[in-house]
């Protein structure tokens, strides 16, 4: 019975993955703001290295700076042969939504600039891809602080799926 429901999920999922995800850029993800106050860690990146690499894919960061003591600047990329749906998402402290930055088809960057008078401190940030049936399925998120983030560019860069 276990073999036979494996079997039956893995073909439900081929079958799926091959639909493709029409509409997926358009999903917003809920966010619960009173998760804001609970964060008790911050990240700072810096240089280079692997964000996550499990079975949701695996993205990577190079960090340069700028000296634009302005904003940061947040750059999302896809290898070329990730076609699907991919977003960076940024929120604001209070919860609400920043800015979202989306690559899907032959678009493989997109980026945005978060200027420092629109920063909040911790502003969280968020990877979402194409899911189940077109919906947006959530990948990882952490929190930054934005004295630690201005001046800076973060690039990163969807290497698997």
């Amino acid at each position: 019975m276990k073999r036979a429901l494996t079997a039956v999920l893995a073909v439900t999922s081929a079958l799926i993955c091959a639909c493709g995800t029409e509409g997926a850029e358009n999903m917003s993800p809920v966010v619960d703001s009173a998760e804001v106050g609970k964060v008790a860690q911050k990240i700072v990146l810096r240089g280079s290295g692997v964000l996550i690499d499990n079975g949701s894919g695996r993205i990577t960061y190079t960090v340069v700076p700028t000296y634009d003591n302005n904003k940061a600047q947040f750059v999302l990329r896809t290898v070329n042969s990730i076609t699907w749906w991919k977003s960076l998402d940024i929120f604001l402290s209070n919860g609400s939504s920043y800015a979202r930055i989306e690559t899907k088809d032959g678009k493989h960057e997109a980026q945005v600039d978060f200027f420092a008078t629109d920063m909040t401190t911790p502003y969280k940030v968020q990877f979402w891809k194409a899911g189940f049936l077109g919906a947006g399925a959530f990948v990882h998120e952490f929190y930054m602080d934005r004295d630690t983030s201005v001046g800076y560019k973060y690039i990163f860069t969807w290497e698997r799926d």
